[in-house]
């Protein structure tokens, strides 16, 4: 193997796993709630419930009917502290349900949870359909407030609202706009949404069909950045070694090849000459040879 087919493997090689520790770093940061922020004002409010603006309707998305109930007008500003996506790889109970209209769960804390004292000591995660948190600070758990925490099943009600949401993770501070609903695929069994915020538990999560959302601060945004930037050093990386390894050593060295020199008689040595086409000679090549000045 050459040197130059060499020297692009062991380059390729170490972009490729600069760019697995960034991202790596990127996405375990991009996970951590903010413990420094300074949260909005729009943060500490209750969810806004009303009565609702729509009727019934039904609509259709990958070959299924959703048949859609508004139950109530709905608004709701938060910390947004676990999120998960239905068309991931590990969730198969959405397309078991054949339900894609649910593209996306977010859990998000408001008012009281916000407490920089106490935050931070709460962990979060999410399920297909649920957000768990749990605390090993008995301080931090006599003042979180079960009440000020849900996980909203969004229904976004267009592609460009659906992007936005698939955008939205975690210490995003947002804004989500819409009804809570009862809905039901081809006719089966409706899930319905909870009205209230004090339940736990089965059933306690809110079903929100999404006509407006808004990222009004993103505290994690950075984070996000570098595993975007280091997932493109690997793949930058893993395509230079690959070339290195399976292209260069197959391409053939270019340029004509050198004359074949005459047979010469006994005693007589035999060399390539300048001119018609010929290669130059060593003196020849020197005089050709572009002069640098450099200095080191």
């Amino acid at each position: 193997m050459t040197k130059t087919a060499m020297s692009w493997i062991k380059g390729g090689a170490a972009l490729c796993a600069a760019g697995i520790a960034l991202a790596a770093l990127g996405a375990w940061q991009s996970r951590r709630l903010p413990t420094a922020a300074d949260f909005l004002p729009a943060s500490a409010t209750e969810p806004r419930q009303a009565e609702p603006r729509l009727r019934p309707f039904t609509v259709e998305r990958a070959g299924h009917t959703y048949a859609i109930d508004p139950i109530h007008s709905y608004e709701l500003s938060g910390l947004v502290v676990t999120a998960h996506d239905s068309d991931s790889f590990f969730d198969i109970s959405h397309k078991d349900w054949n339900d894609y209209l649910n593209t996306k769960d977010i859990c998000v804390v408001w008012g009281g949870n916000l407490d920089r004292r106490f935050l931070p000591k709460m962990e979060f995660w999410s399920g297909n359909w649920t957000c768990y948190f749990r605390t090993g600070d008995a301080e931090a758990w006599r003042n979180f407030k079960p009440n000020q925490i849900s996980n909203n099943h969004v229904l976004p009600a267009d592609e460009a609202i659906a992007e936005l949401l698939r955008g939205i993770r975690v210490g995003d501070e947002i804004r989500l706009k819409g009804h809570l609903v009862n809905y039901s695929i081809d006719g089966g069994h409706p899930r319905k949404s909870s009205v209230v915020r004090e339940d736990t538990g089965n059933g306690a999560c809110e079903i929100l069909y999404v006509e407006e959302a808004h990222v009004l601060a993103s505290h994690n945004h950075r984070w996000a950045r570098a595993r975007a930037g280091g997932g493109g050093l690997a793949a930058a990386g893993f395509l230079a070694f690959a070339f290195g390894a399976f292209v260069l050593p197959f391409l053939k060295p270019g340029g004509a090849s050198p004359p074949k020199a005459a047979p010469s008689a006994p005693g007589e040595v035999s060399r390539p000459v300048s001119g018609g086409g010929g290669w130059p000679t060593s003196a020849e090549r020197a005089h050709r040879r572009p002069h640098r000045k450099s200095r080191r």
